[in-house]
């Protein structure tokens, strides 16, 4: 599921999914599994910090988008304002 989300979104832009809590890019298929994919670190009540389950940066023609895996909903979400993040998003892959 989170693939076909990824490729759809993309549709065709260069793209990466890495693991936010980590800063680290999804280097194999195997690590997109439910418990793999998901973060017990948050932010909800710190000041210091906040972590998504899961990132995918995609390069837009346009501008470089950035999404929310939602283990809830099953999907993406965009980012509204990926730079007022305490813990950043946009070093945590490149987009190839």
């Amino acid at each position: 599921m989170i693939l076909v989300q990824a490729r759809f979104i993309a549709d065709g832009a260069p793209y990466c999914i890495a693991e936010h809590s980590k800063n680290a890019p999804i280097e194999a298929v195997r690590d997109l599994r439910v418990f793999s994919f998901y973060t017990t670190a948050t932010g909800y009540k710190s000041t210091s910090k906040w972590y998504f389950h899961g990132l995918m940066i995609v390069d837009h023609p346009d501008e470089q988008r950035v999404y929310n895996w939602s283990p809830r909903r099953w999907r993406f979400d965009l980012v509204e304002r990926p730079d007022a993040m305490v813990a950043s998003v946009r070093n945590a892959c490149a987009p190839s």
